[in-house]
């Protein structure tokens, strides 16, 4: 330490000008020693490739050297000229040619540069996956393990090569909860698809690695815990014959527990494609004694126990499969010979092939939509729905009014009816069937009316839709009669899969009566209008039939004079298509509200559609999708004229949809989608909206929003001004105008599995988060996207350029710039009711785990720049199991990259 003193002569000066130059030349030096010291890393050590589809895994072990600086990631070089830079080993490269012979070299890089490169490799071949036609199958099982000691790892040396192209299912069960990563020796990449915990004695995962390297015979299988376990059961499988996970989610999960029960479920999934996998894993606690039997469910194949006991305790595991050829709704079961606290999870994975639908499809069982009734002097009767009959469907009126008299039906959607039998038992009463096909889209509340040639007293009428059926019919009958055994006059199809609808209408004298539906027929429903002792009665039934003869039959608890009346409806898609261009916002509308699967409805050019389009009840297919497109993106405007009220946009009970390439302007939001699945918004631009741009709410899952623009957001209300908008807010969940259907009021909004990205673009015109992720969300994915925060001011404590309070979320690749506080923020919120907090039994009979705020969520592969920010890059305030790889870049923030340590 040099201490200063006021030099008061010329020789003080001296010393001290001569004690300066010395130090001085000293800091030169040790400065000129740390640039010396510090060079390149040395070589790493390359090991042995493996080929994959167009890929390979190259494995590496860090230089012996590291130069005096941390090694920052590694260069792959492929001897066909491909490159990959990773951050550890094994590193994956892909774009290789299938079929073509290629090596490998690795550098390192610190911060001086690039290391000398490493030894060549092996040489591999990438190749194509064997093709595979038919139902998924399991290919090699490749064995179990088990752990019954403290630790953090569970490994498993497999039994079986696994083929290229294949994917690798793993189940693993352990006491408590932790979270898991799973890894394999060739540097395939595995995802925990879901788990579910009971409590905190049992929790299950289920896993999987699709398109996989090649895996040979005695490699391992890892699992790793974030906190050690004492009992872990593990088993993995090879499967041929599945879809790609990371690109088709399957047809969804469902999880489901208890304590102390013999009968093992998961909630019920409604699948959409045909041989799907459904394959469901449960894990119980026991007591380290011989566990009990396992009967798997009807229909299901048991895949084996796994036992990890240790003393006086232990958890064991059972598997099932299940594969459905055609689409239809399962709950996964099972039971044990003696009662056990479980946990269980089941994923549904499609298939590569789903197999061809016979054509045409089966009919659907006819689905009410309300009622009517006369009792007093009319010429009309008013059915108001209390359902939406989709466009493309059938809607078929069954009446019976008093007299014999013509009855036509309209309904407030314009849609056509025709009759297709009437028949009358004298004077007394008459019953008819009339239907209008190919239906364009009638909500609920909305109105049919039946209109009578004179004035009726006693009046009855029932509505259904229909899917599945076509134009014409298929045979009709009619008789009459006055005994409680009513019989009707048989009908012969002559066309297989037809849908047979009986209707007896009778005189009576007000009392109620029972009905019984006949052998081999359904019960739709009794109805009545009495006025004093008098009545008219409708009692209606179906079936599907072949080509047999099929009599309409019921039992009446008492004689009436009836009329029976029957139509066979011939089945069919229905429906004409509508593909073509539309200039006007009432003739598109049309034309949506009537297109069937396939169709292409175009949206002039240099056009501006003014008003809002309703999209309801619209299904396409995975293969055939309905498209509305612009024809050209920036010249194809829907403008609902307002930022104060309403949708531009409005996609609701729809699947299967392809928004593409125009416009949206001027509304309170830009594009609301609800109750949906499968609906993909492609290169929308959405401005002047007077709140959030784009919102999927209510259920909705497996939807993609991509290549958008999104400006000019919060017009109204800069604190609502969200880009995109997943779920629903707590304070909302009770609210009826924004929770749907009814019965969900009051429940979490389930939102799930919504990607977003790659190339959205929002800002800088945007008023609040570009994207926010609402609590009971999950699973969702965010990536590839290009935000500006310049204009998210904080107001509604908007401050970030996303806000997480879902779970389970995958955040990647994304670049953000001008941030206020935080780049991505998790948040937790207050106010969830408690009955949530746990497994609980939701609005739809379904089993659903608690509610889990901003946990388990994954960021990674970011380029963020944060001026002027004062937080962190990544903030993670609440919530367990989330990640921050070191992948994340950001700079500029005032706190710094992230407020939890970085994770390779």
């Amino acid at each position: 330490m040099v201490t200063w003193t006021n030099p008061t002569v010329n020789g003080d000066r001296d010393v001290w000008a001569s004690i300066l130059n010395t130090t001085l030349n000293a800091f030169g030096a040790a400065i000129t020693a740390l640039e010396t010291v510090a060079t390149v890393p040395g070589a790493p050590t390359i090991g042995t490739a493996s080929a994959g589809n167009g890929k390979a895994s190259v494995p590496f072990t860090a230089p012996a050297s590291t130069g005096g600086s941390p090694i920052l990631d590694y260069l792959i070089t492929a001897s066909t000229g491909q490159t990959a830079v990773v951050t550890a080993s094994p590193g994956t490269i892909t774009g290789l040619t299938n079929g073509v012979g290629v090596s490998f070299t690795v550098k390192a890089r610190n911060a001086v540069g690039l290391s000398a490169a490493s030894a060549t490799s092996n040489t591999v071949t990438p190749a194509a996956p064997s093709a595979w036609t038919g139902s998924p199958a399991i290919v090699h099982a490749l064995g179990t393990q088990t752990r019954t000691s403290s630790g953090t790892t569970c490994v498993l040396t497999t039994t079986n090569t696994v083929a290229v192209g294949n994917a690798i299912l793993v189940e693993v069960t352990a006491n408590g909860v932790a979270t898991p990563t799973v890894s394999d020796s060739a540097g395939n990449t595995y995802t925990v698809d879901v788990k579910n915990p009971n409590g905190t004695a049992t929790t299950v995962y289920l896993c999987s690695a699709m398109n996989v390297f090649t895996l040979a015979a005695g490699a391992t299988i890892t699992v790793t815990f974030d906190t050690a376990r004492t009992l872990i059961c593990m088993r993995a499988a090879e499967w041929g014959g599945l879809k790609n996970v990371d690109t088709d989610p399957g047809d969804g999960f469902s999880v489901g527990s208890a304590n102390t029960a013999t009968a093992l479920a998961c909630g019920a999934i409604t699948t959409k494609l045909g041989n799907d996998l459904v394959y469901t894993v449960f894990g119980y606690t026991s007591d380290g004694s011989a566990p009990p039997t396992f009967t798997p469910g009807s229909g299901y194949t048991a895949i084996g126990q796994v036992n990890a006991a240790s003393g006086g305790s232990s958890r064991v595991q059972e598997s099932e499969y299940k594969i459905l050829a055609a689409p239809t709704t399962i709950t996964p079961s099972a039971t044990l010979g003696s009662a056990k606290s479980y946990t269980g999870v089941t994923w549904v994975y499609a298939a590569i092939d789903p197999g061809t639908a016979a054509l045409p499809s089966d009919p659907s069982d006819p689905v009410a939509i309300g009622t009517g009734t006369v009792t007093s002097s009319s010429t009309t009767c008013t059915i108001t729905t209390t359902a939406t009959a989709p466009a493309g469907s059938s809607i078929s009126v069954l009446v019976t009014a008093n007299g014999a008299v013509t009855a036509t039906v309209a309904d407030s959607a314009s849609n056509t009816y025709v009759q297709d039998i009437n028949g009358a038992y004298s004077t007394a009463s008459t019953a008819y069937i009339i239907t209008a096909h190919n239906i364009s889209v009638l909500n609920s509340g909305q109105t049919i009316t039946i209109t009578f040639s004179s004035a009726r007293t006693t009046v009855t009428a029932q509505a259904y839709y229909i899917t599945g059926i076509a134009s014409g019919n298929n045979g009709v009958s009619v008789t009459t009669g006055t005994t409680s055994s009513m019989v009707g006059q048989s009908i012969t199809p002559t066309t297989d899969k037809c849908l047979v609808v009986g209707l007896f209408g009778m005189a009576s004298d007000n009392s109620t009566l029972t009905f019984t539906a006949g052998t081999g027929w359904t019960a739709m429903a009794y109805t009545k209008a009495g006025a004093s002792s008098a009545s008219r009665d409708e009692f209606s039934v179906f079936r599907h039939a072949s080509t047999s003869a099929v009599t309409p039959s019921a039992t009446c608890s008492a004689a009436k004079n009836y009329a029976a009346v029957a139509v066979a409806y011939v089945p069919g898609t229905g429906g004409t298509s509508q593909t073509g261009t539309y200039s006007t916002i009432a003739t598109a509308q049309s034309a949506i509200n009537s297109a069937i699967p396939g169709d292409v409805i175009t949206l002039a050019s240099g056009t501006t559609f003014n008003g809002k389009l309703v999209i309801s009840n619209l299904h396409g297919t995975a293969a055939t999708p309905i498209t509305v497109i612009g024809g050209n993106a920036t010249t194809s405007i829907v403008d609902a004229g307002t930022t104060s009220s309403g949708y531009v946009v409005q996609v609701d009970l729809s699947s299967y949809l392809i928004l593409k390439n125009f416009k949206v302007q001027n509304g309170q939001k830009a594009v609301m989608v609800e109750r949906s699945n499968n609906i993909t918004l492609d290169g929308i631009t959405a401005t002047l909206i007077g709140q959030e741009a784009i919102h999927f709410r209510n259920e909705c899952y497996d939807c993609t929003a991509k290549n958008c623009t999104v400006s000019y957001t919060g017009q109204t209300d800069a604190g609502f001004g969200e880009a995109f908008y997943l779920g629903t807010a707590v304070s909302n969940w009770g609210v009826t105008t924004t929770r749907k259907p009814a019965a969900a009021v009051g429940y979490p909004d389930l939102t799930k599995r919504i990607t977003i990205g790659p190339n959205n673009t929002a800002g800088p015109h945007v008023t609040a988060e570009c994207v926010d992720i609402k609590e009971g969300t999950l699973n969702n994915f965010i990536t590839g996207n290009n935000w500006d925060g310049t204009d998210i001011q904080g107001a509604n404590s908007a401050t970030s350029l996303l806000s997480i309070k879902g779970s389970g979320n995958v955040i990647d690749g994304d670049t953000g710039t001008h941030v206020n506080a935080d780049g991505y923020r998790t948040v937790t919120v207050s106010g969830i009711p408690s009955q949530f907090l746990s497994t609980y039994t939701n609005w739809d009979g379904t089993t659903q785990p608690g509610v889990v705020l901003c946990s388990n969520n994954e960021f990674k592969n970011l380029t963020l720049t944060g001026a002027p920010a004062t937080g962190y890059g990544v903030n993670i305030v609440n919530g367990s199991g989330n990640v921050v790889r070191t992948s994340v870049s950001a700079t500029s923030f005032g706190a710094g990259t992230s407020n939890i340590a970085l994770t390779p």
